[in-house]
C-alpha cells in the first residue's frame, strides 16, 4: 500500500497540484503511515507554510511532537489549532495530555472537566477524565464518570480500549 501510495502522489507531482497545501499533506500522510517522523515533519512544515490556517495540518505536527515528546513546541501548535478550531475537542483533549506530561494528572483533569459547559456530555472528553482518574487511583471518580458516560447515547472506544488492556 506504501509503494502504491508513493506511486500516485509522484504522478501527482507531474501536475499542477505539485506544490499545494495538499500535496504537501499527502506525503506528510505517507511518511507518517511509515513512521518516518522526520519525513512527515518536513511534509507538514511545508504545508503549514502554504496554508497556515489548515488546522488538520497543524494538529497532524503537533501529534507527532507529542509522541516525541517536544512538549513545548507541541504546546504552541496545539493551541494554534484550537485557536484556529476551539470546536474541536480532540484539539482539547491534546492539550490536557500535555497539561498531563509537563504538570500533573490533577491539573488535567481540571482542564478537561472545564470543558463540560463547552461540551457537554462529550463522550471523548468523559473517556479521557475517566482514563486520567484510573491512573492517577480516583476509583471512585473513575466509577463515577464511567457510570455517566453509559447513560450517554454516543460511546467512546477509548475507555473501553484502555480497560481490555
Amino acid at each position: 500500500k506504501f509503494n502504491d501510495a508513493r506511486n500516485r502522489i509522484q504522478i501527482i507531482s507531474g501536475t499542477d497540484i505539485k506544490g499545494t497545501p495538499e500535496f504537501f499533506k499527502a506525503y506528510a500522510k505517507l511518511y507518517i503511515k511509515q513512521n518516518d517522523n522526520l519525513q512527515a515533519i518536513g511534509w507538514l512544515r511545508q504545508a503549514i507554510n502554504a496554508n497556515p490556517l489548515d488546522d488538520e495540518v497543524v494538529f497532524m505536527l503537533a501529534e507527532i511532537l507529542l509522541k516525541t515528546h517536544k512538549y513545548d513546541q507541541a504546546t504552541s501548535l496545539v493551541n494554534k489549532a484550537i485557536e484556529l478550531d476551539p470546536s474541536n475537542p480532540t484539539y482539547r483533549i491534546a492539550y490536557a495530555k500535555i497539561i498531563h506530561e509537563t504538570q500533573d494528572a490533577t491539573s488535567a483533569i481540571g482542564y478537561l472537566l472545564s470543558l463540560d459547559t463547552e461540551f457537554p456530555d462529550n463522550p471523548e472528553i468523559l473517556s479521557e477524565v475517566a482514563i486520567l482518574y484510573y491512573r492517577n487511583g480516583q476509583i471512585k471518580d473513575f466509577e463515577e464518570i464511567k457510570s455517566r458516560m453509559e447513560k450517554l447515547p454516543g460511546k467512546d472506544k477509548t475507555l473501553y480500549s484502555f480497560l481490555i488492556k
